[in-house]
């Protein structure tokens, strides 16, 4: 630990919240090799010294070497719920939990994907959407189309997928007959049970806004002429939600079912395994690249401080990540390849910079040994 030069009382402040870092001379600092002018200081940090706010420059000078060994990243901040981490090529990003760990059972059962697709299979879905037609077998799909509807299943996965075909799309969709929210998903859940394509594990229903036509006018006048819902079906897995198996059903004008998707595969199971505590979730977390494939909304965060602040501002970092929620899922997207359905801890976060906030989301596997703890796609 260094000594500052003052024997002050420091607070930081940080996102708004005031913590206290020590009430002696004593602070900490970060290790060994972090040098002065680096993009530390995050812009809601301020130094408080007898009741006076100092700028965050004031933080950043504070900010001297410590000897070696370098202790390395991630950094836990004694006396807080804050750690510092500092992926490749990315400054410094404060990481804090807002929340407390949950505890979750010690074993689950991980499943293996028995998908089979035959011809029998692909007709009898036919059958079940009303298709009648020539089948064709190409690219990895399977093909049926008829007069009004086709439908698509790859073999590999199984994905199903069935599509109204010379529709005039707008033109029976007008606003004042396409059905409301409610009516949308008594629809579709119509649908799937007279189809027989309903599951018995669907978890939640959710209905969102799905295609829409417009009307430009003069002086940039827009004005909805059509438009349709799409109701979301997502999966549960013995009381775990399953993320990546879905029924997505979108409805238009006088309640047409126009579109199809349903990747639900179906799931044997293979072994129960231990998984890891969220506390140890956790540590892995801070081991990743948060920031990930939120580059450009990041990017675009500071770029809105650049123009703000001009050439005194820091470029990119650091960052505030607030760990808001950590649930334990079953993470579907990547079966198809794998071939197994595996337990994940889903983290849930926001980035905040200045006073903007931007959502974040990362999964990370729960039973290391079926592959390396690493980020997978959100």
């Amino acid at each position: 630990m260094i000594k500052l030069l003052s024997s002050f009382v420091l607070i930081l402040c940080i996102t708004g919240i005031v913590l206290p870092v020590s009430s002696s001379s004593v602070m900490w600092l970060p290790p060994a090799g972090f040098q002065r002018g680096t993009n530390f200081v995050h812009a809601n940090l301020v130094l408080e010294i007898n009741g006076l706010l100092q700028p965050s420059e004031g933080i950043r000078e504070a900010l001297i070497l410590l000897p070696d060994p370098d202790p390395g990243f991630p950094i836990t901040v004694p006396g807080t719920d804050i750690a510092l981490i500092s992926p490749p090529g990315r400054g410094v990003i404060l990481v804090k939990m807002i929340i407390p760990y949950y505890e979750y059972p010690g074993i689950m059962m991980v499943y293996r994907d028995v998908t089979n697709v035959t011809q029998e299979h692909a007709l009898t879905v036919s059958r079940k959407v009303g298709i009648d037609g020539k089948f064709i077998e190409c690219d990895g799909f399977m093909h049926i189309e008829g007069k009004k509807s086709e439908l698509w299943i790859e073999n590999k996965s199984g994905t199903i997928n069935f599509d109204l075909i010379n529709r005039p799309n707008g033109l029976e969709d007008a606003p004042s007959i396409t059905p409301t929210i409610e009516e949308c998903e008594r629809i579709a859940l119509g649908y799937l049970e007279s189809t027989g394509l309903m599951e018995r594990e669907i978890e939640s229903v959710m209905t969102l806004e799905g295609e829409r036509g417009y009307y430009l006018g003069p002086n940039n006048t827009s004005t909805l002429i059509s438009s349709c819902y799409q109701v979301i079906f997502s999966r549960d897995l013995n009381k775990t939600r399953v993320v990546g198996d879905s029924i997505r059903i979108e409805i238009c004008g006088n309640g047409d079912i126009i579109e199809l998707d349903k990747d639900w595969p179906p799931y044997a199971p293979y072994k129960e395994y231990p998984i890891i505590t969220t506390e140890e979730a956790y540590e892995h977390f801070l081991g990743l690249d948060v920031v990930n494939m939120y580059e450009k909304v990041i990017g675009s965060m500071s770029r809105e401080r650049y123009l703000k602040y001009g050439e005194n501002t820091r470029e990119m970092m650091p960052l505030t990540v607030n760990v808001t929620k950590i649930d334990l899922v079953y993470y579907g997207r990547d079966t198809h390849a794998s071939g197994l359905l595996r337990p994940a801890y889903e983290f849930t976060y926001d980035f905040i910079l200045d006073n903007r906030t931007e959502p974040g989301m990362m999964y990370l596997p729960a039973v290391p040994e079926l592959g390396k703890l690493e980020e997978w796609l959100a």
